[in-house]
C-alpha cells in the first residue's frame, strides 16, 4: 500500500504538476496565452498529494507499530488510520484559507482512537495452561527463525549487524529479549519479517508458552 500511494504521489508530481508548470512557464516567457486548465490540473493533483501526506507517513514508520501491521484486522487499521489522517489534513486546509472546522480534528482523533481500541481487543492466546515447554525447544525455534537476523555475526544477506543490537546467540540473551520476541513474534505475528522463515502457529505457541511460563533457562 506504502509502494502505491507513494508511486501515485510522485507520479502526480513528474507526470503532471512539473510537467504543466513548465507549459505555463514557457508560455509565459512566448507571450503565449496561458491555458488555465493546467493550473487546474497541477492544483488538483497538488491536493490529491496533500490528502495523501499523513497516510504515507503512517506508512513509512509502520514497522514500529507491530500491534497494527500484526493484527488479523490490519487491513482495517489502516483504511481507518488514512481516513484520520486524510481527515486531519483537510483541517489544514481548511486553516490556511482561513476557515477553522474543528470537525475535522474530531474525525481524525476518534478514527484513531477506535484504532486504538481495535488493536488492543485482538484475542490472546491462554498459551500459559499448555503443557511445560522446555528452553531446549524454545531455543530452537529462535534459532531457526530468528538468529539468521539477530546475532553477533547475522547470515541474513540483508542484515550487517543484529537489528536494534538484539542479539539470541546465547540462552541469556533469549531470555533477556524474551518478553519483545514475544511481541513480535507472538502477541503480533509481524516477526520474521514477512514470514520468510515458514514459522508456523505451532511453534508461535509454543515459544510464547515458554515466555509466559517464565522464560526459564538452564
Amino acid at each position: 500500500m506504502g509502494a502505491i500511494i507513494g508511486t501515485c504521489m510522485v507520479g502526480n508530481v513528474f507526470l503532471i504538476i512539473i510537467p504543466n508548470q513548465r507549459k505555463i512557464v514557457a508560455d509565459m516567457l512566448a507571450g503565449r496565452p496561458v491555458d488555465p486548465r493546467l493550473g487546474a490540473m497541477g492544483k488538483q493533483r497538488s491536493v490529491h498529494n496533500t490528502h495523501m501526506t499523513l497516510p504515507v507517513i503512517f506508512i513509512m514508520i509502520s514497522g514500529h507499530y507491530p500491534m497494527v501491521t500484526g493484527h488479523p484486522l490490519a487491513w482495517l487499521l489502516l483504511a481507518l488510520i488514512s481516513a484520520g489522517g486524510v481527515s486531519i489534513r483537510y483541517f489544514f486546509i481548511l486553516k490556511h484559507s482561513g476557515q477553522i472546522r474543528h470537525e475535522f480534528l474530531f474525525y481524525g482523533a476518534m478514527l484513531v482512537f477506535a484504532v486504538s481500541v481495535i488493536a488492543s481487543s485482538k484475542p490472546k492466546k491462554d498459551v500459559a495452561a499448555m503443557s511445560p515447554v522446555p528452553f531446549s525447544t524454545a531455543q530452537a525455534i529462535v534459532d531457526r527463525h530468528c538468529a539468521t537476523c539477530h546475532a553477533a555475526t547475522p547470515s541474513h544477506k540483508g542484515f550487517a549487524a543484529a537489528p536494534l543490537g538484539a542479539a539470541f546467540d546465547t540462552p541469556q540473551q533469549i531470555q533477556k529479549y524474551a518478553s519483545k520476541i514475544h511481541e513480535r513474534t507472538v502477541a503480533t505475528t509481524s516477526m520474521p519479517l514477512g514470514n520468510e522463515t515458514g514459522m508456523t502457529d505451532d511453534e508461535r505457541a509454543q515459544l510464547g508458552a515458554w515466555i509466559q511460563q517464565g522464560a526459564k533457562i538452564p
